[in-house]
C-alpha cells in the first residue's frame, strides 16, 4: 500500500511517517500549505492534484481536515484519511465532509456520535496516540543538568481568553450583552463547571441567545453542518470556561504546593507559581514531563469526551498524570492504575497532596501509564486501525 502524506507543521508529523514505514506501508511525504489552503483555494487544488497524479497513492493522509484535499480525493476517486486532533475544527463542518471518499477520524467519541446522528457514516473514532520511543530518546539524550526542569507539580499549556483588542473572546464582548443574557451565560458556565463527563453548554445555546451574539459578533455558518449555536458554544463559552477553570485550578494548586508553569507570555498573574516559559513539544517537553513528580492536565471544555494529546505524551515520557475526568479515559486507560483523575478543585488538591507523599505509589502508576501507551496507544497501533477504514 502507498500513502501520500500531506505534511505541515502538525503534532505527530514525523511519528506517523515512521509508523507507516514500520507497518510496511510505503509513505511518500510532500509539503502542504495547510494554513492558507482555503485562502488560496485554486493553488491548493492544483498542488494536491499534481502530487496525487505524480505518486499514484492508494490513499491520501493528513492531520486535521482540508476542504480542497477532500475535493481532489473525491475527483480522483481515492480515500482521504483525515485524522483530526483539534477540537473544535470549524473547517470540518462543511459540504466537503460528506464526500464518500473521506475517512474522517475524530479523537472525541462525542463528536463521532454527533456526526453519525447526521447520517455521516464516513466518520470514525480514532483516539490520539504518542511515540514512546521518541520521547524516551529525547529524555536520554538531554544535554542539560540532571536538576533541570525538575518540579513537584507542573502544567504545560495556555491560558485561553486573555483579553486582547480585536479578538473574539467572551471577555471582549461580555459588557455588550444585555443583563439577562449575561446572567444566563454566567449561569450555564457555573453549572457546567460542576459537571465532568457531560457537556450541557451547547444544549443551552437557544436561538434567542444566539441571535444576541450574532448581533454583536456576526457569523453566518451554513446552518446544515455548522450552526451559530455550535460556534458560540465552543468558540466563546466553552473557551471562556476553559480559561476560568485553568486559572482557578492552577491558582488553587499554586497556593498549596510548588508549581512550575510552562506557558506563553500572555499568562495571567498567578501568585506562588514559577513561570518557566514555553517548551517545544518534541524537543524538551518529554524532559519536563518525565522530571515532574505530578503533571497536570486540564482539558478544554470543547473536548467533550475525548482524551487530549497531552495525556498520551505525558504517559509516553514516563510521567505521572493527574487529569480532569473525561469519559473516553475510562475506555482507553485504567483510572487509578495508569493515571489519576480529579472531578473538583477539592479533589485535585487532595490528590496532589496524596501523591506527593506516596512516592512508591506515584512511581508505580507512572510506570503503568507508560506501559499502557507503549502496548496500546502508539502511532503504529493507530495506523493498524485506520487502514481498516479503507
Amino acid at each position: 500500500m502507498k500513502i501520500l502524506k500531506l505534511s505541515w507543521p502538525s503534532y505527530g508529523d514525523k511519528s506517523i511517517e515512521r509508523a507507516f514505514g514500520r507497518s510496511g506501508i510505503n509513505c511518500v511525504s510532500v509539503p502542504y500549505a495547510y494554513e492558507g489552503d482555503e485562502r488560496d483555494w485554486d493553488r491548493s487544488l492544483e498542488s494536491v492534484r499534481d502530487a496525487v497524479r505524480q505518486h499514484g497513492p492508494d490513499a491520501v493522509f493528513m492531520f486535521n481536515f482540508s476542504r480542497p484535499v477532500a475535493v481532489v480525493c473525491r475527483d480522483e476517486g481515492i480515500p482521504y484519511l483525515s485524522w483530526v486532533y483539534d477540537s473544535p475544527i470549524y473547517r470540518l463542518r462543511s459540504e466537503e465532509m460528506t464526500f464518500e471518499t473521506n475517512r474522517i477520524m475524530l479523537f472525541d467519541s462525542w463528536e463521532v456520535q454527533e456526526f453519525r446522528k447526521m447520517g455521516l457514516n464516513n466518520i470514525f473514532w480514532l483516539p490520539l496516540a504518542s511515540d514512546p520511543a521518541a520521547a524516551q530518546s529525547v529524555i536520554k539524550n538531554y544535554k542539560g543538568r540532571s536538576t533541570d526542569h525538575k518540579s513537584e507539580i507542573s502544567f504545560v499549556g495556555r491560558f485561553y481568553g486573555v483579553r486582547k483588542e480585536g479578538e473574539r473572546w467572551y471577555k471582549n464582548i461580555k459588557d455588550l450583552l444585555p443583563p439577562f443574557w449575561h446572567g444566563y451565560l454566567e449561569g450555564i458556565m457555573d453549572c457546567q463547571h460542576r459537571i465532568y463527563g457531560d457537556n450541557i453548554i451547547q444544549r443551552c445555546m437557544n436561538p434567542d441567545i444566539s441571535g444576541v451574539l450574532v448581533s454583536i459578533l456576526g457569523d453566518n455558518p451554513d446552518g446544515k453542518y455548522d450552526t451559530n449555536e455550535n460556534r458560540f458554544a465552543n468558540l466563546l463559552i466553552n473557551m471562556e470556561l476553559s480559561s476560568r477553570e485553568r486559572l482557578d485550578y492552577i491558582c488553587a494548586v499554586a497556593r498549596n504546593y510548588p508549581l512550575a508553569l510552562y506557558t506563553t507570555d500572555d499568562h495571567p498573574d498567578i501568585p506562588g507559581a514559577e513561570f518557566r516559559g514555553t517548551v517545544h513539544p518534541d524537543k524538551l517537553a518529554p524532559v519536563v514531563e518525565n522530571r515532574s513528580r505530578i503533571n497536570l492536565n486540564i482539558s478544554l471544555r470543547s473536548i467533550k469526551n475525548g482524551v487530549p494529546l497531552r495525556i498520551f505524551d505525558i504517559l509516553a515520557a514516563g510521567g505521572f498524570m493527574l487529569s480532569n475526568y473525561q469519559s473516553d479515559i475510562d475506555t482507553l486507560f485504567n483510572i487509578g492504575r495508569d493515571l489519576v483523575t480529579f472531578d473538583s478543585e477539592e479533589d485535585l488538591l487532595k490528590k496532589c497532596g496524596y501523591y506527593l507523599e506516596h512516592e512508591d505509589e506515584r512511581r508505580e502508576i507512572a510506570e503503568n501509564g507508560f506501559k499502557a501507551v507503549r502496548e496500546n496507544h502508539t502511532y503504529e497501533h493507530r495506523v493498524a486501525e485506520m487502514v481498516t477504514f479503507l
